[in-house]
């Protein structure tokens, strides 16, 4: 009887392991759809903010991250139409400076409005994997993204420095997001530049 109950015990622990998992990941993944006009104007608020979700919105699917407050970033590594190469959009979350911000592009790897990017996971630098000369390390740049815990984008533009004469770059800003669920950077996602 004790072997039977002890049996019986485990079976249903490792059953509500699986619901939980399984439970968890589905809170991972987002039908847009679903939500209300105001919750879109403030997804960041209405999803996850710990690493990667999976926003499915008109049929097509985008991996989304807001851990960080002030920033929200959509990326693509598997692009549905096998076409694009992988990219990434950061906008300002409704969090930035006074809330006007929310929405509003901060950069995007298709159409640079930085001098020069550098890709860190948890301290390793990875250049910048989304440029075409970058593309060489896009690989073992995804593997580290999958593994890793904190993803930092440093964003630099080009200043004159009056004592060399000459344009420099300069830090912009950096910004961390943590990468937690790193099994949804496998999903096909709608790449478009729409």
């Amino acid at each position: 009887m004790k072997k039977l109950l002890l049996l019986s015990a485990i079976t249903l622990t490792g059953s509500l392991l699986h619901f939980n998992a399984t439970a968890q990941q589905n809170s991972r993944i987002i039908d847009v759809d679903k939500f209300t006009e105001k919750q879109v104007e403030e997804l960041e608020k209405n999803i996850p903010n710990d690493g990667w979700v999976q926003l499915n919105y008109q049929g097509k699917s985008y991996i989304a991250n807001c851990s960080n407050k002030d920033y929200r970033m959509n990326i693509g590594l598997v692009c549905a139409d096998g076409k694009n190469n992988p990219f990434f959009i950061i906008e300002y979350s409704s969090s930035y400076r006074d809330g006007d911000y929310g929405g509003i592009d901060f950069a995007n790897s298709r159409n640079p409005s930085y001098t020069d990017l550098k890709v860190m996971v948890d301290g390793k630098p990875f250049g910048n994997p989304f440029s075409d000369k970058g593309k060489a390390n896009a690989a073992s740049f995804i593997e580290a993204l999958k593994k890793g815990n904190k993803l930092t984008l440093s964003f630099y533009d080009t200043e004159f420095n009056p004592e060399t004469g000459k344009d420099e770059l300069k830090l912009n800003r950096s910004i961390d997001f943590k990468t937690a669920h790193p099994e949804l950077l496998d999903v096909k996602v709608d790449c478009s530049n729409d």
